[in-house]
Order: C-alpha cells, then structure tokens, then sequence
C-alpha cells in the first residue's frame, strides 16, 4: 500500500477513534451484556458503533474536503500541520453541525454534534498534516540538492 493512503487512512481511523471514545462508556457494557446474552452480532455492532458511525462522516469528509484542500495548500506552498489541524476543526464541525441540523432540526443537537466533529476534524487534520508538512519538508530538501 502507497504510503499516501497509509496516511490517509491512520487519519481517518484516529479522527473517527477519538470523538467516539466518550461513548465507549456506554457501548462497551452493552455490548458486553448482549454478547453474553446471545445476540452475538448486536453486541458487536454495540461495541463498534461509536466508531463506525464517525468514520462515516470523516472518510468522505477527507475525501472531498481534506484532499482538494491538501492541493490548494500545496500549490501555495502552506503546507503546515498547525493549518490543517485548524482547518479540520472548523470543517468537522461545520459539517457535523449541518448533518445534527438536518437529522434533528434543532441547533442544540447541531451544535452537541458540532463538538465531536470539531474533535474528530482536528485529529484528522493533525495526522494528516503532519505527514504533508514532513512530505512537503523531504520535497524542499530534495530541491536543494
């Protein structure tokens, strides 16, 4: 695997890991309690939703935002960690607060989800910022020589 999608993927997988972790209190017992009580697939949906269901909102938010973003950043030569974590932050919660907006219609649910999307953005950002500023370092580096 090209070490590009290496790095896309740990940036997906960490931004839908950590705004899921606050809700492992609750799944992990329940999950547990389904499992031991039989329902075996249940459980194990239990277990990993609080994982699937941001990875189903950061993958495609890389896809179309992170990466048209990363050749913009690119062609001006601004490519720095700092910048995309702040840029995912305000890109997951914008875009988590439209999606509680339309699920919910109320600014409250928005703004609840606006704050794990801002989390999970911001870690998405970081990784993969940060492979981009060591990418874009190694291509300075190189051009000097």
């Amino acid at each position: 695997m090209p070490e590009a999608v290496r790095a896309f993927l740990k940036a997906v997988a960490w931004g839908a890991f950590v705004p899921g972790c606050p809700f492992l209190v609750g799944s992990v017992p329940l999950g547990l309690v389904l499992i031991l009580g039989g329902e075996f697939s249940l459980g194990l949906y239990a277990l990993f939703i609080p994982f699937l269901l941001p990875a189903a909102w950061v993958f495609p938010s890389m896809l179309f935002i992170c990466l048209p973003l990363t050749l913009y950043l690119r062609s001006r030569n601004l490519e720095d960690a700092g910048l995309y974590t702040k840029l995912g932050m305000i890109a997951g919660a914008a875009i988590a607060v439209m999606g509680g907006l339309i699920i919910d219609g109320t600014m409250g649910f928005g703004l609840f989800l606006g704050i794990f999307g801002a989390v999970g953005g911001a870690v998405s950002g970081r990784v993969w910022g940060k492979w981009r500023e060591e990418q874009a370092q190694a291509e300075a580096a190189e051009e000097q020589t």
